[in-house]
């Protein structure tokens, strides 16, 4: 089957782009043909990628965008199995999309991806389909706004006065992160916030200024952590699980369900 394919205009930042070419790819497809994810992967190598993902209304990882600043391409992974916490099955005999998935682009040995509550997102990969990430940049821990890990308060920081925002609709791209069509994520509207969400994480990883902020970000690495330790974390934030040792930094897990603002899954 050919990736599902349009073209979207974001709006989340008065920057002069043309529209966002997003492909929706099933994994099954993927495994078939890595055109399109391996053409986004190389033209970015050792480059940072933005990342993203979009959740089962019973909080598995169903989608996950990867985006640079003119293409977003979605994998779609078929499956909720959140269940019992278990293990992703792959509704098909080859492993071939996820392996390159696993090791382009989660596990790049050259450049970085970043997404937004990069905890959450690492933790739903490992708990829905046993995936790890390395090289992962959490975007709010490059930004000054220590009372919020609000996605707005973070554009906000990174963006500054070099280009207008648009509040309204970064407010409502991050929250607006469940697959709300689990049978038929290509008819539903997630995937135009959760495109602009990898391609805001991508921009923001571009911009001058936040180069070095973003640098002195220790990444998050769970390829580190044992299966005992994934298995047994609700993180919240990316504060426990980066490349340091488990437990070495001195701050606990957050539990999962505490109030924190603004850090739902990116």
């Amino acid at each position: 089957m050919m990736p599902a394919s349009r073209i979207i205009h974001q709006n989340l930042v008065d920057v002069d782009t043309d529209g966002l070419n997003v492909k929706l790819i099933t994994l099954s497809d993927l495994s078939e043909d890595l055109t399109d994810l391996l053409t986004l992967v190389e033209r970015n190598d050792g480059r940072p990628l933005g990342l993203s993902a979009a959740y089962s209304p019973i909080g598995g990882l169903r989608l996950l965008a990867v985006a640079d600043a003119t293409t977003v391409t979605i994998v779609d992974f078929e499956t909720d199995n959140s269940k019992d916490n278990g293990r992703a099955t792959p509704p098909h005999d080859t492993t071939v999309g996820v392996d390159y998935l696993r090791d382009h682009v989660l596990c790049r040995s050259a450049g970085f991806v970043h997404s937004f509550d990069m905890g959450p997102l690492a933790l739903a990969l490992w708990q829905s389909h046993n995936l790890r990430i390395q090289q992962a940049i959490d975007v709010q821990s490059a930004c000054a706004t220590p009372l919020t890990r609000a996605p707005l308060a973070a554009v906000k920081f990174a963006i500054g006065d070099t280009a207008r925002i648009f509040d309204v609709n970064i407010t409502r791209a991050f929250n607006d992160y469940i697959c709300h069509v689990p049978d038929d994520p290509s008819a539903s509207q997630t995937t135009t916030p959760l495109a602009q969400r990898a391609w805001v994480a991508h921009h923001i990883s571009q911009l001058g200024l936040m180069e070095e902020r973003l640098a002195n970000v220790p990444p998050v690495n769970t390829v580190k952590l044992s299966d005992t330790v994934c298995q047994a974390s609700n993180f919240r934030d990316c504060r426990s699980i980066h490349s340091t040792p488990f437990g070495l930094s001195g701050v606990d897990p957050p539990v999962l369900g505490e109030d924190h603002s603004g850090c739902l899954p990116a």
